[in-house]
């Protein structure tokens, strides 16, 4: 029997997607980066970390803020739960 929820798209012939809600993703950096980000153009000057896993990706989000994205160049995850640093 398959599950009753899933997270992600449809995959499975048969199963109707309902989205719950939206998904809000939004950068975030360490409190000593901060000044020196005012806008989505200064991340071009950053290490950018990424999660493999999700279906939103940083050429994504820069596409979404009128944007190029970078070329590819920060660590890669595969949980985005391997991304939060302290």
């Amino acid at each position: 029997m398959p599950p009753a929820e899933h997270y992600g798209t449809a995959g499975r012939e048969g199963v109707i997607v309902l989205p719950i809600s939206t998904e809000l993703v939004t950068p975030l950096c360490a409190l000593a980066l901060a000044p020196s980000i005012r806008s989505a153009r200064d991340l071009y000057n950053q290490v950018l970390i990424e999660s493999d896993n999700k279906k939103l990706r940083w050429p994504a989000w820069f596409a979404a803020n009128g944007l190029a994205a970078p070329a590819r160049r920060g660590p890669r995850f595969e949980h985005s739960f391997f991304l939060v640093f302290r």
